[in-house]
């Protein structure tokens, strides 16, 4: 679908009698495409699976598409019940964010852009100098009959970050859709070990610099990654732990998706905390302190 896209961009204008130039707010606008598919067109790859989890966040969230070279999944918006005090999720349709985006974001009752308006953070700052000063922003076209000289702009720049966006969202089936990152396992330690904290594994989708490459596995290493979590929780003396260790589940519908390779992605992480770490499976809580204390006094 194509929609037309307002935004602005800073230029540096030099205005009659006057010697520097002033930046000065332009308006346009720029058709873009938003690329729509069926969802049998591009099937399930991973569903990751969470009993803790409301059954819409397990079976629309938590559904990550693949395409032969990007990962999807649903962009939704979050609606609260006050009823009941609950948070669920809507999906958000292309008829919608066209009519929103064309309209530059009439009634959009946010000032950042959202999943109903994607856009619209190339053109809030113009929206409200508009109504602060009450008047419309010029074009291009009527500006460069005022002013003495067009010394320079950022429009290829502002064009670049739009587009960029429009290739980051799809819609399937009319429902927005956005890229989404591999999901993977990490296996975390909370606290200084004999359940004073825990150790958990769970799903994530990034990388933490903190944690190192070793604590990371790919969604085709779920027994190695409860494995190790296990271990690491014994280690520690977490055994309250270790009955939830594996809750948390990838399940693979396409292996060809997965591309992570985490000794090769990542890097070891924090040293002065992996340190503590060491300390706390060798020698518990102590072990920790004394560690801590011999890095601190260093």
């Amino acid at each position: 679908m194509k929609i037309k896209v307002p935004f602005y961009y800073m230029a540096n204008v030099i205005m009659p009698r006057k010697r520097k130039s002033e930046s000065v707010m332009v308006q346009d606008k720029v058709t873009i495409e938003i690329k729509e598919f069926r969802k049998e067109d591009i099937p399930v790859a991973f569903r990751v699976e969470n009993d803790d989890l409301p059954f819409e966040l397990r079976t629309l969230d938590k559904e990550i598409l693949f395409d032969g070279k990007k990962l999807w999944t649903l962009d939704f918006e979050k609606i609260k019940n006050e009823d009941n005090r609950t948070v669920g999720i809507e999906a958000v349709y292309i008829d919608t964010v066209k009519k929103k985006t064309e309209s530059g974001g009439e009634n959009h009752k946010w000032s950042c852009s959202t999943v109903d308006a994607p856009f619209y953070g190339f053109w809030h700052s113009a929206k409200c100098a508009m109504e602060r000063y009450d008047e419309k922003l010029k074009t291009k076209k009527e500006l460069l009959k005022q002013c003495r000289k067009w010394v320079d702009d950022n429009r290829k720049e502002v064009l670049k970050e739009i587009r960029t966006k429009a290739r980051s969202i799809i819609a399937i089936d009319n429902a927005m859709y956005k890229t989404a990152s591999e999901p993977r396992y990490v296996v975390m330690t909370f606290g200084l070990g004999n359940n004073h904290g825990g150790t958990g594994m769970s799903v994530t989708n990034y990388y933490n610099s903190n944690i190192c490459k070793s604590k990371y596995f790919t969604a085709l290493q779920y027994e190695e990654a409860c494995s190790h979590a296990i271990n690491v929780a014994k280690n520690r003396g977490d055994s309250e732990s270790i009955e939830r260790i594996g809750d948390d589940k990838i399940v693979v519908l396409m292996p060809e998706a997965v591309k992570l390779n985490p000794n090769k992605d990542h890097r070891n992480g924090n040293e002065f905390l992996n340190s503590i770490e060491t300390g706390i499976q060798a020698a518990g809580p102590l072990g920790g302190l004394v560690v801590a204390l011999s890095a601190i006094t260093q």
